[in-house]
C-alpha cells in the first residue's frame, strides 16, 4: 500500500499523526481544519504563508502591515 494511501486510512479513522500532514492534499487538510484539527490548519498556514503574505503585501504595499496581516 502507498504511504499516501495509509495516510488516507488513518485519516479517516482519526489516527492522523502531525507529521503526516505534509503528505496530505489541501482539500482534506480543510476538511480536517474546518473540524478543529489545529495541526492541519498550521500545514496549510506553512504551505500557502508566502501567497497570502504576497497578495497583502501588494494590498498594503507595506511589508509590516502585510506581514501583521499573515499573522
Amino acid at each position: 500500500m502507498a504511504t499516501a494511501e495509509i495516510i488516507s486510512s488513518d485519516w479517516e479513522n482519526g489516527n492522523a499523526q502531525p507529521d503526516d500532514y505534509h503528505l496530505v492534499s489541501d482539500e482534506r487538510l480543510l476538511a480536517a481544519a474546518e473540524s478543529g484539527e489545529t495541526c492541519a490548519f498550521g500545514e496549510l498556514y506553512k504551505r500557502h504563508t508566502h501567497k497570502i503574505f504576497r497578495t497583502a503585501h501588494r494590498i498594503t504595499r507595506n511589508r509590516e502591515d502585510a506581514e501583521d496581516a499573515v499573522r
